[in-house]
C-alpha cells in the first residue's frame, strides 16, 4: 500500500507493472490523503479523507510448464483451479486463501518452511497433514483444515512408534495454553481438533513453533 498526500499519475503505472507479472504473489494499492483544515489560518487540527486512486486486480495465476526433450518444446499451462480439479486435492494457495486472515499470515511461511525442510505436506481435499519418515515409514504428526487444526494424541504416537520423550516435550509446551490443555485432557482418539476461533494468535504461533520443534526432533532422532 502506497499512501501520500498526493499520488502522481505516473506512480500508478507500478500497479500495471505488477499486474503484468503473474509470478509476483501480492497486490498493490494507492491511497491519496485529502487534508482539510478545521480552522481557517491554522494548520491543525485536520480532517483527512482517504481516497483510493488505483490498485491491482487479482487475476487467475497459472503454472507455465515448458517440456523440452530434443524436439520442439511442448508448453502446458495449468491454472490452480484446473490442477486441484484434476487431482481432487487442494493446493497450497487455495488452502491459505481458505484460512481466517490472521491465521493465514502466521501459517503461510511455516508451511513453506516445512516444505523447504523436506517434510511431507500431503494435501487432501480441503486441508493437509504433516508427515515425517520414521524408520522408513510415513507418520502423520499434525493436520490442518480451513476451520481447525488437529493435534496428535498419545494414542497415535504410541501406535506409530514415535519417541515418547520427544512427544512429551511437545505436549508440555502446548499444555501451557488452556485451549491445548483441554484438547489433550480427553485422551481419546488419534487427533484432537482445535478451532481457530478458540485460539489467540500468540497461542497459534506457539502451536506452530512447538510443532516445528517436534518435527525437527523426530527427524534428527531418526538419523
Amino acid at each position: 500500500m502506497i499512501v501520500g498526500d498526493r499520488i502522481f499519475p505516473g506512480a500508478t503505472q507500478l500497479a500495471e507493472t505488477i499486474q503484468a507479472a503473474p509470478h509476483m504473489q501480492y497486490s498493490m494499492g494507492f491511497v491519496e490523503l485529502l487534508c482539510y483544515r478545521l480552522n481557517k489560518g491554522s494548520d491543525w487540527p485536520l480532517i483527512i479523507f482517504p481516497h483510493f486512486v488505483a490498485k491491482t486486480n487479482e487475476v487467475t495465476r497459472a503454472i507455465v510448464k515448458v517440456i523440452y526433450e530434443e524436439k520442439k518444446p511442448e508448453i502446458e499451462i495449468v491454472t490452480p483451479e484446473e490442477e486441484s480439479a484434476s487431482t481432487g486435492h487442494t493446493t497450497f494457495r487455495e488452502f491459505v486463501a481458505s484460512l481466517p486472515s490472521p491465521i493465514a499470515i502466521e501459517f503461510e511461511p511455516v508451511i513453506q518452511q516445512w516444505i523447504n525442510s523436506g517434510y511431507t505436506v500431503y494435501w487432501g481435499k480441503v486441508g493437509f497433514s504433516l508427515r515425517l519418515s520414521w524408520h522408513a515409514k510415513m507418520r502423520t504428526i499434525f493436520e490442518a483444515y480451513p476451520k481447525y487444526v488437529g493435534i496428535t494424541q498419545a494414542k497415535r504416537v504410541k501406535q506409530s512408534g514415535l519417541p515418547a520423550d520427544i512427544y512429551q516435550a511437545y505436549k508440555e509446551e502446548l499444555m501451557a495454553v488452556q485451549v491445548f490443555a483441554g484438547a489433550f485432557a480427553s485422551g481419546r482418539g488419534h487427533v484432537k481438533n482445535v478451532n481457530y476461533e478458540d485460539i489467540q494468535i500468540d497461542e497459534f504461533r506457539l502451536l506452530l513453533n512447538a510443532t516445528d520443534r517436534f518435527a525437527s526432533a523426530i527427524t534428527n532422532a531418526d538419523i
